[in-house]
């Protein structure tokens, strides 16, 4: 596979895309101009590709550390200058891109982008730095990218917001487990992540915690209405598979069917 293609990471994306996809969707991006909805997901496209080709950039030692074969910075198909140059001309695109929709949207993803440049890349890169790196995350690669088609679209609600405080808090939750799993690879590197510095045992106990508690952030999405009792019924199995084995796999195919819903709910309100 050509390194650069490999540097996008585009199976990485879906999690993100689909962040991107439901706040089009309850935005009421549907029902917009054909060439906004291009432009729109060419960004955040150019987005995602800039995010991962950034921090595989700046994930060298890690990498290493862990013997992957996903980074073609730390495999040497590429190299770092190049691998920096390239992810800043998909910023430079995603950028110009962003003024078609005029200075407020150019502005928000200027600051979306450099978001996402300080989550990986030295002297900040707050993927190293406690607590910044749930934070960080949370934003950029969160609650920021469902906010974004909400200002497109003009549909900036309630509902959105609601929905994008879960998504921060989901989010915060998941990058806390992507530590847990990356814990010896970023001792060896001297990181001071969240989880290097509360501990493994702690930062476990945490990240259990919050993937119980996720569910109080879709309550106020569900309170009412005749879905409530399936978000009941369905939120108390999965806090029972939780508790008996807690795994993030487990927290993301419970986020995707609460999400799911939304989505589909969304999508038949707009036909």
């Amino acid at each position: 596979m050509n390194p650069y293609v490999k540097l996008l990471r585009i199976r990485g994306w879906y999690a993100f895309l689909c962040t991107a996809i439901l706040g089009f969707v309850i935005s009421g991006g549907v029902t917009g101009p054909l060439v906004d909805i291009l432009i729109f997901f060419l960004m955040v496209s150019v987005f995602l590709g800039f995010s991962f080709s950034i921090n595989d950039s700046f994930d060298v030692a890690e990498d290493l550390q862990k013997k992957s074969r996903s980074n073609p910075v730390a495999t040497g198909e590429v190299s770092q200058d190049q691998a920096v140059t390239f992810s800043y001309s998909l910023a430079l695109a995603g950028t110009i891109l962003s003024a078609w929709f005029g200075p407020v949207i150019f502005f928000y993803y200027v600051g979306l982008t450099l978001l996402s440049f300080f989550y990986s890349a030295p002297p900040l890169r707050f993927k190293s730095r406690f607590p910044f790196d749930l934070l960080s995350h949370g934003l950029f690669f969160g609650s920021l990218i469902l906010l974004l088609p909400a200002l497109i679209f003009g549909s900036l609600n309630t509902g959105v917001l609601l929905i994008a405080i879960s998504i921060f808090f989901l989010s915060v939750t998941i990058e806390l487990w992507n530590h847990i799993e990356d814990y010896e690879s970023d001792v060896m590197a001297r990181l001071k992540t969240t989880v290097c510095v509360l501990g493994l045992e702690k930062s476990e106990r945490i990240a259990k915690a919050l993937a119980v508690f996720f569910p109080l952030t879709l309550v106020p999405l569900y309170h009412s209405g005749v879905y409530f009792l399936p978000f009941v019924i369905s939120t108390s199995v999965y806090v029972m598979i939780f508790i008996r084995k807690a795994r993030p796999a487990v927290l993301y195919s419970y986020a995707n069917l609460l999400y799911g819903v939304l989505l589909v709910l969304a999508l038949l309100s707009s036909c």
